[in-house]
Parts: structure tokens; sequence; C-alpha cells
């Protein structure tokens, strides 16, 4: 076969461009630290890192969902743990109010504590965080009950996705802990309301109705354990969650790393091995070609 001069030329020359766009990508790689520095460069390998920077934010936007999470699930354990604390002491107060030994003035100092506790409860009831009332609902903009204790929110619960398809509550109804009139739960401030009435009410009838008070004490008070119990829940489903996401806001740009990173030892032995290559096949088109035309042209 006769070997054309195109053909002659056109070899080296193929030889020559080929061995410098190896070099221009791996000084592209040595420069950048990056083996993958645009989707042509390796298009599965692309794919793959923008599925890890989907997690990435993802996994962002989970842990910003933590945070708000917690807040409210450790304000509002808060709230239900002194509530339950303040009923102990009205059950104390109860108590000693059916003595028959106990003066009217006696009567009437216990009532004002309990009305006081009362009072107070009603503050804990609405708990906030930030401007959100954490036992009202959906209609967290307003406070969940009104200064005579009637419950305005809703029966809905706020929830915050923390993992992958998981999703918790971050409140509770108002309902759920402390009662909204409703059938199926114990309205603990009609119960403190009945207190403050009829203690200082000094006979067997009033005696009669502070005792059955009492029973429903006993039954608001367990309410809100209730209530707790699944903040409790919620809470370590939380401690779960934030584990996961720390697991993987360390692993994920791990992984993204072993796509997208140069092997830079490697890089720069490659490196080396092209620069000797491209330097013998120009010397040796030198050769070939008798003179320097060409590769003056090809530089």
């Amino acid at each position: 076969m006769r070997v054309t001069e195109k053909t002659r030329i056109g070899l080296p020359r193929a030889r020559i461009e080929d061995l410098r766009t190896r070099q221009a990508n791996i000084n592209e790689q040595v420069s950048t630290g990056r083996r993958i520095n645009r989707p042509s460069d390796d298009p599965l390998g692309t794919m793959r890192i923008t599925n890890y920077q989907t997690t990435e934010r993802q996994v962002e936007q989970f842990q910003r969902n933590l945070e708000r999470g917690s807040a409210f699930l450790h304000q509002a354990d808060s709230a239900l743990n002194e509530s339950v604390d303040s009923l102990n002491r009205i059950r104390e107060l109860t108590i000693q109010s059916i003595s028959a030994v106990l003066t009217q003035q006696d009567a009437n100092s216990l009532a004002a504590e309990v009305a006081t506790i009362r009072e107070h409860l009603i503050s804990i009831s609405n708990t906030r965080v930030g401007d959100q009332h954490i036992f009202a609902g959906f209609l967290y903009d307003l406070p969940a009950y009104t200064a005579a204790g009637v419950f305005q929110g809703d029966t809905n619960q706020v929830t915050l996705e923390i993992e992958d398809r998981k999703v918790v509550p971050i409140t509770v109804p108002g309902g759920a802990a402390f009662g909204d009139g409703t059938a199926g739960t114990q309205d603990v401030f009609a119960t403190l309301q009945n207190l403050v009435t009829q203690i200082p009410i000094r006979n067997v009838f009033a005696f009669a109705n502070i005792e059955a008070e009492l029973a429903n004490l006993q039954l608001a008070q367990e309410q809100m354990i209730q209530a707790r119990s699944q903040i409790g829940i919620r809470i370590a489903q939380t401690e779960a969650a934030r584990n996961v996401n720390a697991f993987l806001n360390e692993r994920v740009p791990a992984d993204i790393s072993a796509i997208a990173d140069a092997d830079m030892p490697a890089a720069i032995s490659e490196l080396t091995l092209v620069d000797n290559a491209l330097q013998a096949t120009l010397q040796t088109a030198g050769r070939v070609l008798n003179g320097p035309t060409l590769l003056d042209f090809l530089r």
C-alpha cells in the first residue's frame, strides 16, 4: 500500500493532537483537584453526583426541620411537666379543703390559691415558640385558650419531615393535654373553676362536689401525662433522625468526593507520562518529516 504525503503528515498530527488533549485534561484535573469538571468527563458519574447533591439538600432541610421540631417538642414537654406539677399542688389543696375543721378563712385562701394556679395553667396552655402557640393546632396565630379557659384552637397537629418519608407531629392539640370541653377529654380549666367555686362552701353537698372534682382532677392529670408520653416518643424519634442525618452529612460529601475528585498522585504520574510521550512524538514526527516545518506549524 502506498503511503501518501497526506497520510504521512496526518498520522503524527492526530497522535500529537490526542496527546495534547489528554495533557490539557489532566492539567485541568491537577489544577482543580477534580476528575469531573464537566458532565462530558463522566456522564454516569455526573448523574450519581447529582443524586448525591439532591440527598445533601434534603439532609440540610431535615436538619432545619429537626431544629424547629426539637424546639417545639421540648417546649411542650416542659410546659406539660410544669402543668402536672401544678395539678399535684391543686390535689394537695383540694384534699385539705374537705377537712371539716377548716375555717372559712382557710377555705377562702385555698380557693384563692387554686384560682391563681388555674390562671398560671391557662398561661402555660398558651405557650409559644416564636409567634406560634404550640397547643392551638393550625390556628397557632391565636392563643389556644381564652382568659376564661375556653379552647379556641383546633385538633390538627403541625408536622415536619425529619427523614426521607418520615414525618412526625411537633405540636399537641390543646384538647389532648388540657381538654377542650368535648366528650373524650377532661376539661382541666372547668374542673379547677368548679373547685374554686365549691371550696369556700362549707357543707356536705360542697364536699361531695369537691370529691367528684378530685376524680376529675385525676383524669386531667392522666390526660396530661399521656400527652407528655407522646411528646417523649417524638423527641426520641427526632434524636434517632438526628443521628441518621449526621451520618449522611458525613457520608454523602465523602461519596461525592470519591466520584468527583481526582487521584492527585495518579494524575501527576499520568501527566508525566503524557508529557514524555508528547515530547517523544514531536521528536519522532520531526525526524519523519525531515524538518521543523510541521512541528512549527503544530506548535
